[in-house]
């Protein structure tokens, strides 16, 4: 009789870190629990929850790490006033979220989104479309968006889908959209420094500027505070990333890597995955949160 043959291990995937994703303390789909396991099965060792304007999920994603073994850095997202007219994200990592000033910054921005949003009901109810935001609101842990009224739209078969929600009610053309107050930059890296974080400039080539004006534009940002920028995204190729790590190098400045998960609504943002499906690479996680954060050995790689 022939010996069965033994079936290959699985191979693990390489140990990664991400440090930009959402739970559904913002925009994204998850609870932190549920993030933590996708983080265990994808063998996220570091990982960072960097909600929209809000500490709130910090203290549940805190929990459900440690009870995983992974070893959780806490951050925010901060929307910061447009540079030269366009969208500019700040990352804050390592952060204490219960630090005052922080917390009000973000209590701040919550409000403006929540009004936000019921304005963004209000004027969708000029279509004959009644979207009960303050129930909506009533119901959400953090304060929700435009992509939490297109969900609403798709469930009240108005519209079949994310992108068609976008193209006839979300997006900037529409007249629906309501312009949102943002923080001045050196307030936020405030604020995020008072908590003892670092700041990072998130998806900078989502910006939409050439080469030059992207090495300016961090210059500029280097010289009001920030310190890093984020290399690796799920929207940035291997050869822009390339450019974004030799632009950080000559700059001096720190480095950072993450996906942006969302969840199911961001299906091309994979937790830990770089834009071709790579893991995050460690190099992405600077020294000093690694240093921060493992504080025992059973925390060392």
């Amino acid at each position: 009789m022939k010996k069965k043959k033994k079936s290959a291990p699985l191979l693990r995937h390489a140990v990664s870190c991400d440090l930009h994703t959402h739970s559904f303390y913002s925009d994204g789909a998850l609870p932190p629990k549920e993030m933590v396991r996708t983080a265990v099965e994808k063998n996220v060792r570091y990982w960072a929850l960097t909600d929209h304007d809000t500490v709130d999920g910090l203290p549940e994603a805190a929990a459900a790490a440690a009870g995983a073994g992974i070893v959780f850095i806490p951050g925010t997202e901060i929307t910061i006033e447009d540079y030269e007219g366009r969208p500019f994200h700040l990352l804050g990592l390592g952060v204490d979220g219960g630090r005052a000033q922080l917390s009000a910054l973000c209590r701040r921005q919550s409000a403006r989104r929540r009004e936000r949003f019921l304005e963004i009901c209000r004027r969708i109810a000029a279509h004959g479309i009644d979207i009960d935001g303050e129930l909506i609101l009533s119901s959400e842990r953090g304060a929700p968006g435009r992509l939490r009224i297109a969900r609403e739209l798709i469930r009240l078969k108005e519209v079949c889908s994310l992108q068609e929600a976008f193209a006839r009610y979300l997006g900037a053309h529409t007249g629906n959209v309501v312009p949102f107050e943002k923080t001045p930059l050196e307030e936020a890296v405030a604020a995020i420094r008072d908590a003892g974080g670092l700041t990072f400039v998130a998806h900078p080539l989502s910006l939409n500027l050439n080469w030059d004006r992207t090495e300016a534009f961090l210059s500029d940002v280097k010289a009001r505070g920030v310190d890093g920028v984020e290399v690796v995204h799920s929207s940035c190729s291997a050869v822009r990333m390339r450019y974004l790590l030799a632009a950080a190098q000559r700059l001096g400045m720190l480095i950072s890597g993450g996906s942006d998960f969302h969840g199911s609504d961001k299906p091309n943002a994979v937790f830990g995955r770089t834009s071709d499906g790579k893991p995050i690479p460690l190099f992405c996680l600077p020294s000093v949160l690694k240093e921060k954060y493992c504080q025992s050995s059973s925390n060392e790689l």
